[in-house]
């Protein structure tokens, strides 16, 4: 049976005497927890010890001015002047002469269209005009005799220059019908095939003219003024490796208003073996480079979308580190350019600078 005594509650034995053996048990367990509880309360409320950390270990870089790589800029070989020609009058496209890359002379024929009714008009119109150039003959020889009369020879003669120009209009519109090349040069695409129809004045035959090439590029407001008319650039085939010299012939005084660039072109120099257009080139200027503080691109952080570097201060092997705001110029290769924030023989981190926050204190290893 159950005994309560004391708040706590007992078995005892059949007989009422004795507690049984597990009611033992739970009593010796409740005078251990007594004793001990006083000791881990007092472990629970001791203070801990704060964790010391080893300062980061960072590279150093000392900002010091240098002249960086000249930029190249890449650019395509084009020719100074791109005829597309076409036909004067509609029609459907009889022949096409020439293929892609021929070089063609001025005067070339290159396209026809179907004339047949424009020659058949020709050769009626020249068998008229004979016609009438005889009868004028004969009349005219009969001047003196006089069986003709003025009337007669000012009608012979009307009717002369009406053949004679019904025959000329004949034979310009047959030629119409004929493409010939105005210029010396390579034939840079055909645009039109035989049996379509085309109108006046839609191109049949793309042709590059003959002549000094050239090439063109943009570069940024801050590099523009590296470039200026008549002076030297030199050119790097990219395909082929060769490097030659060209001129700079313009340098536009606006940018584009497409991509904020500037425009400049160089002629290339007049080669035994001329470039094709579209072939890849890069173009350098022949102006030395001023010197510019140059940093590691990876010395460099972003906070708040704003480029910055952190500054050793002290300069020494355990250093605070201050943040400080850069304005950024162009990149070369693995380096960027600095345009303010830093002076020159600043000491900066050089690699480490992700995981820092300003104020921080660092170990310097050189």
């Amino acid at each position: 049976m159950l005994v309560v005594r004391e708040g706590q509650y007992m078995q005892q034995s059949s007989d009422g005497n004795k507690p049984s053996p597990r009611s033992a048990v739970i009593q010796m367990l409740r005078s251990l927890g007594r004793v001990v509880s006083p000791f881990i309360a007092l472990a629970c409320t001791e203070a801990r010890e704060p964790i010391v950390r080893a300062p980061q270990i960072v590279i150093p870089f000392s900002v010091v001015a240098e002249s960086p790589p000249r930029p190249r800029y890449a650019s395509v070989v084009e020719p100074q002047s791109r005829r597309r020609l076409g036909f004067n009058v509609a029609g459907v496209l009889s022949s096409v002469r020439v293929q892609s890359g021929d070089k063609v002379s001025r005067g070339q024929l290159l396209a026809d269209l179907e004339a047949q009714d424009a020659a058949a008009q020709l050769v009626a119109d020249l068998a008229i005009l004979t016609a009438t150039q005889q009868e004028f003959s004969s009349l005219e020889s009969l001047r003196g005799s006089g069986s003709v009369t003025a009337r007669q020879l000012d009608r012979a003669s009307v009717s002369l220059a009406q053949a004679r120009a019904q025959q000329q209009l004949s034979h310009q519109r047959l030629q119409k019908a004929k493409l010939t090349a105005i210029v010396d040069g390579t034939v840079q695409e055909r645009a039109a095939e035989p049996g379509e129809v085309v109108g006046p004045g839609v191109p049949v035959v793309v042709l590059d003219e003959a002549g000094p090439m050239r090439a063109s590029f943009g570069c940024t407001d801050r590099e523009i003024d590296g470039f200026a008319i008549g002076e030297t650039a030199v050119v790097h085939v990219v395909t082929s490796g060769q490097v030659v010299s060209g001129r700079i012939t313009s340098v536009s005084a606006s940018p584009d208003a497409r991509d904020g660039l500037y425009s400049v072109t160089v002629q290339l120099p007049v080669m035994q073996a001329p470039l094709a257009a579209g072939t890849l080139i890069e173009v350098e200027s022949t102006r030395p480079a001023p010197p510019l503080l140059m940093v590691p691109i990876e010395a460099v952080v972003r906070r708040s979308g704003k480029p910055q570097v952190f500054l050793l201060e002290p300069a020494g092997d355990l250093s605070r580190v201050q943040r400080v705001e850069v304005d950024l110029g162009r990149a070369f290769g693995p380096n960027i350019a600095l345009r303010s924030g830093v002076s020159q023989n600043a000491e900066i981190v050089g690699k480490g600078a992700y995981f820092l926050e300003s104020g921080q204190v660092v170990r310097v290893r050189r």
